[in-house]
């Protein structure tokens, strides 16, 4: 058989085979369409049926209303004058369409009815909760079963102004009525009512008939697909509010879906002749094409087309011996040739040349289309430098390739892993939670805690290098959405850990000094230092020999106008990175000192302690700054205390042990802060010019709970009096912790149990009081 038949044969059958399948799937796909559609009509109707029963029994409640306000039936009414109120009710019940009108007394007695088949005066209303219900809401309306039909029951009291009577209108929700609304509802199929009797739902009024479905009502109140004797209606049932007494009732609306499905079935019968006219048309059109198609030269045509579209795909050679065939083996070996050379270029672009992985720009593009959500785990090799200089880049690069392999070695195939630095790692866990990234991130650590042993047999071989590792975590989209941020974020945490030496930690947008509202933050301080929004509180220091105050420490608060209070941890560090603490510490020192000046005009005999920090003590002009404040202000060294934190020391402890000796030289005390906790030694505190150290609260808040604790302070406080040291202890919470301190020979307390950081006034007054009996004896 020729190419030409074979393709048109299988064209043909393709065709039919398309044709077929696609008229069944339109049939079935014309049928959810048409349930859909009409599980939305049959709701929107039945919305719309309740609506308007609710606007007939405003409408109904109005025009009853209008007929209690009539003064003649009040007064009929009170003069128990049947015949005019029997009058009224009929007359103005004809008016509203109602078919019977009844008058209730206030006991729920029959005192009028307009129907002739009723009981009679004197005998009960049938449904006493409605009355009820229209003396609270100015009417009511429900639709109730009386004698066997439904009716359209309206309920309206009869105010003087009390309720004297009640005037129940009943309108009939027969067949007719409901046909009536079903047209007004545009529903394309029937509408009904079913009541509720011993043997189960029947219909009461409507155009349901025998299509009544045999079990009411249908599960959930939802559109249910019901069978007809072959056919299919969309039923919706609902059931009404009813008064007591009266049985159940419900709507039924049915949409004839078989119906809708005959209109469209000439249109699938029609796809037959036109699948047969494109069947022959295709044949026809496919012999005159066939033998242009098997000329080669209009296949090689195609290839190069392809080639220049981008597709590098090598095509087959043709079967053939002739120049045409040497030709398709040239283009075949030419396009392989290309496929290659596009292909390194395209891996050179996109992927890092020491560690094999994708690039930073590859990989951002990755996690671009990656789930939104996740985590970005950045990891870096904290000594890489340190090993590049010592060993050579070489082993370096061959560290970082070996560290690449190693991650890659335990994650899944579809977490995206790159090298977005010299010495750096990325990788995002999709769908990662906080702990998860986590224990990722330490997993990789754990893998680097083995060495890295060199194996170029050239280079040092069998050299051995430590790999140290920190890793940054930013979450996705908690900490940003975009790619490109997230890693800049995951990379602000990566130095957080590095410089906490920790292995791991997690983004802080608190503490990132990136953040556009931290450097406005530092914006608003320097304003806010001009402005006096700052306050110094201060916290109480007590002489546990004599049991008096004898100091303060000077502690910054800050009020900010538009962010209300900011604790000093939220400024304090910022203002540290950003180089704006010495700012805060010369405004401390200004209004701290002016503060002591007034202790001393009072007679006070109170020593102010301010705190420094490590950029402080890299100012060399610190000394001469706070020599000309004490002197401009008035008041003697003695007055001042300065209390700095171990690291503030040891950042660059030569050149802070320099401005301390000069501040010493000045005659001003130096205190220790936080001991216990920093990074200095016995060398060290022996080397700086200081006369206390504070011990620091992490070790005095738990003296009743931890004997180690007590014995560390017991220590400190001997080791400090034998150098000769004043000793404070912070964070004094409770009179066992006081007592003890004592105990111990400690000289000074602070605490919340002495007293909390006080406004100056507070301050000053408490000092003026003396000593406190509560505090324990001096010793």
């Amino acid at each position: 058989m020729r190419f030409g038949t074979r393709l048109a044969l299988f064209v043909t059958a393709t065709l039919l085979v398309v044709g077929a399948t696609t008229g069944v799937g339109v049939r079935f796909l014309l049928r959810d369409i048409l349930i859909d559609d009409g599980k939305t009509q049959v709701v929107a109707a039945e919305a719309r049926f309740h609506k308007q029963l609710t606007e007939l029994g405003r409408s109904m409640a109005e025009g009853v209303r209008l007929l209690t306000l009539d003064f003649a039936l009040r007064r009929a009414i009170a003069d128990r004058d049947a015949a005019t109120v029997l009058s009224a009710l009929r007359n103005h019940g004809r008016r509203v369409g109602a078919s019977r009108t009844i008058l209730i007394d206030t006991d729920g007695t029959v005192a009028g009815d307009t129907s002739d088949d009723a009981a009679g005066a004197g005998a009960a209303f049938p449904f006493p909760a409605l009355l009820d219900r229209a003396a609270e809401e100015e009417y009511a309306a429900m639709v109730a079963i009386v004698e066997n039909k439904p009716v359209w029951l309206v309920v309206v009291p009869v105010l003087a102004p009390d309720p004297i009577a009640y005037i129940a209108a009943a309108l009939p929700l027969d067949s007719a009525r409901l046909l009536r609304m079903q047209d007004a509802i545009g529903l394309p199929g029937q509408l009904g009512l079913a009541a509720r009797g011993p043997a189960g739902w029947r219909q009461v009024a409507g155009s349901m008939g025998d299509r009544l479905p045999e079990h009411l009502p249908l599960e959930g109140n939802e559109p249910t697909v019901v069978a007809f004797d072959g056919d299919e209606d969309i039923v919706l049932t609902r059931i009404l509010a009813v008064p007591e007494n009266s049985p159940a009732v419900m709507t039924v609306i049915g949409y004839p879906l078989s119906d809708a499905l005959r209109r469209y079935q000439r249109i699938l019968l029609g796809l037959v002749p036109a699948l047969a006219l494109g069947g022959g048309a295709a044949l026809i059109g496919l012999a005159a094409i066939a033998r242009g198609v098997s000329r080669p030269i209009e296949v090689l045509a195609g290839y190069t087309e392809r080639i220049a579209a981008g597709d590098y795909t090598p095509p087959p050679p043709l079967a053939r011996g002739d120049e045409l065939g040497q030709l398709s083996v040239a283009l075949h070996a030419m396009t392989r040739a290309i496929s290659d050379r596009e292909d390194r270029i395209r891996h050179q672009a996109t992927h890092d040349p020491i560690t094999g992985l994708t690039n930073r720009d590859a990989f951002l593009a990755t996690v671009q289309a990656a789930d939104p959500a996740g985590a970005m785990v950045v990891v870096a090799l904290t000594a890489w430098r340190d090993t590049v200089r010592t060993v050579g880049r070489e082993i370096g690069e061959g560290l970082m390739h070996d560290v690449g392999q190693r991650i890659a070695s335990i994650l899944p195939a579809n977490v995206p892993l790159g090298a977005i630095g010299e010495n750096a790692f990325a990788v995002y866990l999709p769908g990662a939670d906080p702990a998860a990234a986590r224990a990722i991130a330490a997993h990789i650590a754990e893998l680097c805690d083995l060495p890295y042993r060199n194996a170029d047999p050239y280079l040092e071989p069998g050299l051995n290098i430590d790999i140290p590792v920190a890793a940054g975590i930013a979450l996705r989209p908690d900490h940003g959405s975009d790619p490109a941020l997230l890693v800049r974020r995951a990379e602000v945490a990566l130095l957080a850990a590095m410089q906490q030496q920790t292995r791991v930690a997690s983004y802080d947008p608190d503490a990132d000094p990136h953040r556009p509202m931290r450097l406005s933050l530092m914006n608003d301080l320097r304003v806010g230092l001009r402005r006096n929004e700052f306050q110094l509180l201060y916290q109480p220091k007590l002489d546990l020999r004599t049991n008096t105050i004898t100091g303060a420490e000077a502690l910054i608060r800050w009020q900010h106008p538009t962010q209300g209070f900011l604790p000093p941890d939220e400024f304090i560090s910022l203002a540290e990175q950003t180089g704006n603490i010495q700012h805060v510490t010369r405004w401390v020192l200004r209004n701290g000192l002016l503060e002591a000046s007034a202790w001393q005009a009072a007679g006070l005999s109170v020593r102010l302690a301010i705190n420094l920090s490590v950029r402080d003590l890299s100012d060399e002009k610190l000394p001469e700054r706070i020599a000309e404040l004490l002197q401009n202000i008035g008041l003697p060294p003695r007055a001042l205390v300065l209390e700095v934190t171990e690291s503030a020391i040891m950042g660059e402890p030569e050149r802070a042990i320099a401005v301390l000796r000069r501040l010493e030289q000045l005659g001003l005390d130096i205190a220790i802060d936080d001991f216990g906790v920093g990074q200095s030694s016995l060398a060290y505190l022996r080397r700086l010019p200081i006369c206390e150290i504070k011990l620091d609260k992490s070790f005095i808040m738990q003296l009743r709970q931890n004997s180690d604790d007590r014995t560390i302070v017991r220590s400190v406080i001997e080791l400090a009096h034998g150098l000769g040291y004043r000793v404070t202890a912070e964070g004094v919470e409770d009179a066992f912790g006081l007592d003890l301190l004592r105990s111990f020979g400690c000289d000074y307390a602070q605490g919340y149990y002495i007293a909390r950081p006080l406004p100056a006034a507070t301050f000053r007054a408490l000092v003026a009081s003396g000593p406190d009996p509560a505090l324990g004896a001096p010793a």
